[in-house]
This record gives structure tokens, sequence and C-alpha cells, in this order.
């Protein structure tokens, strides 16, 4: 276990992302706020990712590179692995591809701290939304959240969580409580932010949306989480579609339930709930 000499341990795997990952680097390395450590742990990429961070790293006493004999982890174990290894007072994932508006981590930070004065040792989570661009951050949609008419404060249940998880990974700004309760991980779980959403709110978590898009989300093929946009997010995609969808919801609901969520019929009900909310219902905060 590594100790942050400073607040927060910016956490970022990365994994053959030679052609975006400098330009993330120097988003973080501009944020307005500057108390943090960023540990980068590359995932055995067969392209010149990791070269490319050892030359940038050079200039920076705030970068630390972990070098191990693991090998790739996949998405999932590098972040908790990178997760396990750092004490700190606080934490944030990022992505290889991604890129921050230079206020991302200040505003997240006074979010953290006004819920912390609120909630004393309770396990917390501040998200922000997301600005959807295409690989040259041109600006495709100005936010997420308006564009799927997802309304956070809405949706932040363990029981909604469980169906739609409205946290993504490189938003989120937390504090050890949420680390405390993400291990041990079940054998079963799902993407990582999604475990650490249901976690935080299975043990009486705070989960605190920040209506602004601070991380510029690239569209492009290779993103594990990729976004639905266009086509594949109308009703007339999914019925098309509906024997694939059918067994994706199939594994998922199995999923939940391996995991402790819930039976296949608590799955439908709120698969169905959280479909009706998002489609027909209209939101204050968005």
């Amino acid at each position: 276990m590594e100790k942050n000499n400073r607040n927060i341990a910016i956490l970022l795997g990365v994994y053959n992302a030679e052609k975006y990952i400098l330009e993330q680097l120097n988003s973080i390395m501009n944020q307005s706020y500057k108390d943090f450590t960023l540990y980068i742990r590359d995932d055995a990429s067969s392209d010149s990712t990791l070269s490319k961070i050892i030359e940038f790293a050079q200039n920076y006493s705030n970068i630390k590179i972990i070098n191990d004999s693991l090998g790739n982890l996949g998405c999932n174990g590098n972040y908790f692995h990178l997760l396990s290894l750092v004490d700190s007072n606080y934490y944030m994932f990022c992505n290889a591809d991604d890129f921050w508006a230079d206020n991302k981590i200040e505003l997240s930070m006074k979010e953290m701290e006004e819920a912390e004065r609120k909630h004393i040792n309770s396990p917390i989570i501040v998200h922000t939304d997301l600005a959807v661009t295409d690989e040259n951050l041109n600006i495709l949609h100005e936010s997420l959240w308006k564009f799927n008419n997802l309304d956070p404060k809405g949706i932040d249940s363990f029981n909604k969580i469980g169906v739609c998880n409205t946290v993504a990974g490189a938003t989120m700004l937390f504090n050890p409580k949420v680390k405390e309760i993400t291990f041990p991980v079940n054998n079963f779980a799902p993407f990582f932010d999604h475990w650490m959403s249901l976690q935080t709110r299975k043990h009486n978590g705070i989960i605190i949306p920040v209506y602004r898009p601070l991380v510029y989300y690239r569209q492009i093929g290779t993103n594990l989480a990729a976004i639905n946009l266009g086509e594949k997010n109308t009703i007339s995609y999914k019925i098309k579609n509906i024997k694939e969808i059918f067994k994706i919801n199939k594994k998922e609901a199995l999923m939940l339930k391996r995991i402790g969520w819930g039976g296949y019929i608590k799955y439908l009900f709120y698969k169905i709930k959280i479909f009706a909310l998002l489609r027909f219902r209209e939101h204050k905060n968005i």
C-alpha cells in the first residue's frame, strides 16, 4: 500500500491509447486544482502508450507509474488493482482517451467538502455530466444526461442503480469510505463504477451529481463503455433487435442475481420503471 502525500489520487488505467494519451495527460496537469498525484498503470499495451507516458512523466513530480509483472488485467481488474494499491484522502478514476475540463477537480472537490459536512463518516461519490464528442473533441452532445433525458437524482436508489447506473467511472470523486465497501469485489461484479455505485447505496452512502459536463467523452470504437447514440438509442432500433437485447438483459439480470441485488421479476419491474421514467417523464434538474 502506497500512501499518497497529496489530497487526491487520480487513478489512470491505460491500454493502447497512444493516439489520445498526451491530450488527456495535459488536461489533467492543467487542472485549476493541483493537490493530486496521478497514478498510472499500463495494462500491457502493444503500442507506444507506455513510452509516451514515461517521457511525459519526466517533467512532473506528481506522476507515478506503477510497474509490476501482472500483465493484462482488463479494464475492471486494472482499476480495482490501482485502487487497492493507494491510500489517499480522496480518489478519482480517469480514462486515457477522455479530456477533462480544467475545473473538473475543483468543482468536484467543492461538492465533496459540502457533502462531508452534512454526511459525516458516510461513503460519498460525487460525479459529473459528460459531453459526448467525436475523436477530435468536436462536441456531438453537450450533455449526455440531457440527451438521454436522464436525471441522476431520480435514479440513485440501490434498486434503480441495479438496472440503470448513472455514475460513469471517469467522472467520479469518492472518499475512503467508498473504497472500504468496494472490497472484497464479488466474482460476478459488474463494471467497476456500477459495482461501486451499488455498494455505496447498499451501505446508505451518498451519490451527488454535478450538473455540468466536465469530462469530454470521445465516442470512438475502442471505448469499453460505449454510449448508444443515434439509431441505437431509438425505440424502433430496440424493437428490430429485440432478441439481442433480450440476451443482454438476461445476462445482466443473472449478474445482479448473483451479487445479491435481486431476481428476474425484480429486474423486469425496475427495467420497465426506468424505461418509462426516461422516455415519458420530464426532469427538473436537466
